[in-house]
């Protein structure tokens, strides 16, 4: 005989995850635009008869990657706004993983080709320095051991005062 309130609160459902619209997002989640241009660049898609598809399968729209229950309903989608729209999206080119790299700042450093002669050297590129292993002769390296001797020592009378 109450004339109270019924069981649960208005909103009582506001508090569970299952309810929450971003989780819907991904149940009703449609194609990407690559996985499309994917399938029209390979002839498009072709279903066998599956019952549990609607319309058995056999009205698919590749552009949007949906199913229709007959050829004039497939007939009035291919009429709609949002089908127009994902063509315009699919007439534009394709991204690639180097042009999504370049967009996080992830670059490729790109170094001219090594120029060599007939005997085996760099040439032509100013970044290489010959080291000097290669370039010295026993004049040059006599030169070098008596440059450290020739250093003048620290006078003793300085240090003194």
């Amino acid at each position: 005989m109450g004339t109270g309130s019924y069981g649960r609160k208005k909103r009582a459902t506001a508090k569970k995850k299952g309810f929450k619209k971003y989780f819907l997002a991904t149940k009703h989640r449609t194609r990407d635009v690559d996985q499309i241009q994917d399938d029209i660049a390979k002839g498009g898609v072709n279903f066998e008869y599956d019952p549990d598809l609607p319309g058995g399968g056999q009205f698919y729209c590749v552009e949007t990657g949906r199913h229709f229950i007959s050829a004039d309903a497939l007939a009035a989608h291919k009429k709609t706004k949002p089908y127009k729209k994902r063509l315009k999206e699919l007439a534009e080119e394709q991204y690639t993983q180097a042009e999504a790299e370049a967009g996080a700042g992830i670059m490729k450093e790109k170094l001219p080709p090594i120029r060599r002669d007939a005997d085996g050297n760099i040439i032509n590129n100013p970044t290489f320095v010959p080291s000097a292993a290669t370039t010295t002769s026993s004049s040059s390296s006599a030169s070098a051991a008596a440059a450290p001797a020739a250093a003048p020592a620290p006078s003793t009378a300085a240090a003194s005062t």
